[in-house]
């Protein structure tokens, strides 16, 4: 029914335009669901779109149904072209609430493409305004990571507001386990991690030093590990941030940097010898010995790649070139102890 509702409905908006529009806004007064939806699969205009089109799209964007929601952002995501109108796309799609549904979020996402709404016409409290609207999602792998896909474009221009929506997850998702449910999903990721890698450096390095100040001092530092790599990388400003709070850490923070370690890139202790030394050199007794670990468990990990061939020898080949790096791992004053450890693996 609907289907051929779509039909008549599209033929109405192709022939006369204000009819559609008087037809889609009375099927939102009456709550005639099968119109409303027939309606929502026509609203795009491809061409001659008048503020009269905008504002049935807005009325669909704000009605509480899932396909009316989508419609209106499809028709929103391929008007852009439309430029003396932009500023009514925009308030169109701004007036859009996802309530936590995965497809109407990835929609979302997609309605700030190049066919769409430009990023760069959203204030600040505008562009915090749209992040929150991912945070009740749980899987931001729906559609094929759409959202980590939109917001490693959105971090360019609104660094501050991105890092605020995954401290927002984090602490969501430490909650939600807490009381046994499900948490949610924001690192690790099979299609991508949100990348900062376009912020500039001077920006990078404040929000890290922010996340590791709250890192030291959590009872689940997990995520936030995560967090602190993802954003500042893994370059020797980055290193310097973690050395200078290690100085002056308790317990519960030395467990935190161990955490931190053990969430780094695969085999730190081989490329930087020198921070592994740095570090170490902060702890001494069973502190240090924790550390010593973090590295060692952390260089035994192979990290993440597409295993071509037989695994067996996949897996040899990778053994071998641990055992290699282990041999050359500089036997020196303050890694003898790292030293140790590494060779077990071997």
């Amino acid at each position: 029914m609907v289907g051929h509702l779509s039909s008549v409905l599209n033929s109405i908006h192709g022939a006369d335009p204000a009819a559609f529009r008087q037809r889609a806004l009375s099927a939102l007064q009456s709550g005639a669901v099968h119109v409303i939806h027939a309606s929502a699969s026509n609203l795009r205009v491809f061409e001659g779109a008048t503020e009269a089109d905008i504002a049935v799209i807005q009325a669909y964007a704000g009605y509480p149904d899932p396909i009316a929601k989508r419609g209106a952002i499809f028709a929103i995501t391929y008007m852009g072209k439309f430029t003396e109108l932009r500023q009514n796309l925009k308030d169109a799609v701004l007036s859009i609430h996802t309530e936590g549904n995965q497809a109407i979020a990835a929609d979302l996402a997609d309605a700030f493409g190049p066919y769409g709404v430009p990023l760069t016409s959203l204030t600040r409290d505008e562009a915090a305004g749209v992040a929150s609207e991912f945070l009740l999602v749980h899987d931001w792998e729906f559609d094929q990571g759409a959202i980590p896909r939109f917001l490693s474009r959105f971090v360019n221009l609104f660094p501050d507001e991105t890092y605020g929506i995954l401290l927002h997850q984090i602490e969501q998702s430490i909650q939600a386990r807490e009381k046994g449910q499900p948490g949610f999903r924001t690192f690790g990721l099979v299609h991508q991690n949100i990348s900062f890698a376009g912020v500039p450096a001077e920006k990078r390095l404040q929000l890290g030093q922010d996340c590791i100040a709250r890192l030291i001092g959590s009872d689940s530092a997990e995520d936030l590990a995560d967090l602190f790599w993802d954003v500042v990388g893994y370059e020797e400003p980055a290193l310097r941030l973690i050395l200078e709070i290690a100085a002056n850490v308790d317990e519960r923070g030395v467990r935190n940097i161990a955490t931190l370690i053990e969430k780094a890139i695969p085999r730190l202790a081989f490329t930087n010898p020198g921070f592994a030394r740095d570090l170490l050199r902060l702890f001494t007794g069973e502190q240090r010995g924790r550390i010593v670990e973090a590295f060692a468990y952390q260089a035994r990990h192979f990290g993440s790649g597409v295993c071509a061939g037989d695994p067996a020898d996949y897996m040899a080949q990778r053994q071998k070139q641990f055992a290699d790096q282990t041999a050359t791992f500089p036997d020196e004053a303050g890694l003898e102890d790292l030293a140790k450890a590494l060779r077990r693996f071997t």
